[in-house]
């Protein structure tokens, strides 16, 4: 599916590409609330997001801070990241057993 941002913050499916017995998603809107910003603006950073399997275990990163800096490992531009368990559950409630979404990026900002 394609999904487009409005100036408003909301979202809309504006084309998919599905078998003839899954649900349609075409012309849903979504309140810009199901995409937070923080998530925004890793779509920016990161154009390629990948989910091969919404009931993945996360593995920690070890150790937890990087020694050298003293600080969290920036995991933004990794391909295969954990993602906010509220967004894996929206996942498993549209019935969604993996994902992969490429942000259309215009001007600097994600396609509105």
């Amino acid at each position: 599916m394609v999904y487009r941002f409005e100036e408003d913050g909301h979202g809309i499916v504006i084309a998919e590409d599905k078998r003839d017995d899954l649900e349609t998603y075409l012309h849903l809107h979504y309140p810009a609330s199901d995409i937070p910003q923080q998530a925004r603006r890793l779509y920016l950073l990161n154009w390629l997001r990948l989910i091969v399997d919404v009931n993945y275990q996360p593995a920690p990163i070890i150790p937890e801070l990087n020694p050298a800096t003293g600080k969290i490992l920036d995991m933004s531009y990794a391909a295969l990241r954990s993602v906010s368990p509220v967004h894996v559950q929206y996942l498993k409630n549209m019935g969604v057993q993996a994902s992969m979404s490429i942000s259309i990026v215009r001007n600097d900002r994600l396609w509105a």
